[in-house]
């Protein structure tokens, strides 16, 4: 779900532009240039604006909405192939990798949308885009940052079974 919001929160921003001023590549290819934010711009260079610039950001969001399900999946083969070890670090689970990947695509995408936000907030001004883009930032940024805090105080043993119950340390920490 969080792949779907991002994705859609986008297309709900491109579909305001294109309603307000048509085709939103050739509006755009008057505007001055958008440089990418620091360090991006160290080793990318500036997407051009109107198509290109449009292409990128929506694909910078689509690689998180294709990335999301497949580390799911991949999380779920590995889960039964007994690989997986949630909530553990080590070098021979699944999980830190998986964890990696949706966080660089997880924080790419959200950085195309703030790319977007930044060459067009006169534009969207209207609509007022930037508090419901903190609250999807926060949606998704706090609840992938709240699991991944679990888990890294279940493995230093800050979490712990309560004496009179019978659930675990991981049981406690998935609840």
């Amino acid at each position: 779900y969080e792949a779907f919001v991002i994705y859609n929160f986008y297309m709900y921003l491109v579909g305001y532009l294109e309603d307000e001023y048509g085709d939103v590549a050739s509006y755009f290819s008057t505007k001055e240039q958008v440089q990418h934010i620091w360090p991006v711009n160290k080793w990318i260079r500036p997407w051009a604006i109107g198509d290109v610039f449009f292409w990128e950001t929506k694909r910078g969001v689509l690689s998180y909405v294709i990335a999301r399900p497949l580390m799911a999946a991949i999380s779920v083969a590995a889960n039964i192939a007994g690989v997986y070890c949630e909530g553990e670090f080590k070098i021979h689970c699944v999980y830190p990798y998986v964890t990696f990947v949706n966080n660089c695509s997880q924080m790419w995408a959200l950085y195309c949308l703030v790319l977007l936000y930044e060459a067009t907030n006169k534009e969207l001004a209207p609509i007022r885009p930037l508090p419901k883009f903190i609250a999807i930032k926060a949606v998704v940024f706090l609840t992938f940052w709240q699991s991944l805090c679990i888990d890294i105080a279940a493995e230093t043993n800050l979490i712990h079974p309560a004496e009179w119950s019978t659930y675990d340390t991981g049981d406690v920490a998935a609840g």
